[in-house]
């Protein structure tokens, strides 16, 4: 990216793949070099981009990527859409689309792949390594975290059901 901003017509006419920080707001539609960038919007440091009018393909870290066609337009009109495509908001991707130098933007995306970290120095983060390092914290916060709040719904469930208890057998004794 870095390359293209500082020698933009070096790339212009041809297919290009960028990473970068995806901002997809109203009018800002831009790949920045950092979440501080982007933040800050310091245009000096992203290219503008615009989406395919054919299909974009959405490629997330899971891989059940989505096509959609006229995705702007789409994006209106459509809840759904708009929830599955903002997931790729503030998040670094891969992108792929035409550099147009005298615009300085990359035209005709269409592809946007979520960009990970696939290697911490110790572990190798592949997706099994990180579902399985998800569900392991989801497990610690429910089994762990919440402790107090399961013992005391079990109380409750417990007095209610002896007053039940006691209710029906007042009641057949009366």
């Amino acid at each position: 990216m870095i390359s293209i901003i500082a020698n933009p017509e070096k790339y212009d006419g041809k297919n290009v793949q960028v990473k970068g920080f995806l901002h997809l707001e109203y009018e800002d539609y831009g790949l920045y070099l950092s979440k501080e960038d982007a933040d800050y919007l310091r245009t000096e440091n992203s290219l503008r981009m615009s989406f395919s009018e054919g299909e974009v393909e959405f490629e997330p870290l899971d891989r059940s990527s989505f096509s959609v066609s006229n995705l702007e337009r789409k994006m209106h009109s459509n809840s759904n859409l708009i929830q599955r495509v903002l997931r790729f908001n503030c998040v670094n991707v891969m992108l792929e689309g035409i550099f147009d130098a005298k615009t300085g933007r990359i035209e005709n995306v269409t592809r946007v792949l979520e960009e990970c970290r696939w290697y911490d120095g110790e572990h190798s983060l592949s997706l099994d390594y990180r579902m399985k390092e998800n569900a392991k914290a989801v497990d610690e916060l429910f089994f762990n975290g919440y402790q107090p709040i399961k013992l005391g719904l079990a109380i409750l469930a417990l007095l209610i059901s002896c007053f039940i208890f006691v209710s029906q057998a007042k009641r057949s004794k009366g």
